[in-house]
């Protein structure tokens, strides 16, 4: 599979979930499409469970929108962001989230580790540590048809 390494399939995304929490959200159909980058047609085609094979980066787009992790959508996603990740500590540590009281600081982390994972995958950017060795680049090989 392809894309940022979200493992699952298309038959586990729930686009039942997206209508459920467009609705708790108030948003129209038009209006999710517009903070997701979709359509509002696009959406609709999806609540009626008419596209077949979502792509990875509109079911990250959407639970951006949404305010959701990626998992509330599609159950068998595995996370990108580790707890030891050099990105998120970093943020962690500019952001003074430790000096929050509990539970707020719990909350505030799994917040800051929800929306580092969406944002790679919407950007397919990932640490080169996530990266499969085919998708590193090779700086000693010459292109084909050399």
């Amino acid at each position: 599979m392809g894309g940022v390494g979200l493992m699952g399939s298309a038959a586990e995304f729930r686009w039942d979930r997206v209508a459920f929490w467009r609705k708790k959200r108030n948003l129209s159909q038009r209006a999710l499409g517009r903070e997701a980058g979709l359509s509002g047609s696009y959406i609709r085609l999806l609540e009626l469970g008419e596209v077949k094979r979502p792509s990875i980066q509109t079911a990250a787009s959407l639970a951006l929108a949404l305010g959701l992790p990626v998992s509330e959508l599609w159950p068998g996603a595995r996370p990108l962001v580790q707890p030891d990740d050099p990105e998120l500590l970093d943020i962690i540590e500019r952001s003074g989230v430790n000096e929050l009281p509990e539970p707020r600081r719990t909350d505030a982390l799994r917040l800051l580790v929800e929306a580092l994972d969406a944002k790679r995958r919407t950007e397919d950017v990932r640490p080169p540590h996530h990266r499969a060795a085919e998708d590193r680049p090779s700086y000693g090989s010459k292109p084909s048809g050399c």
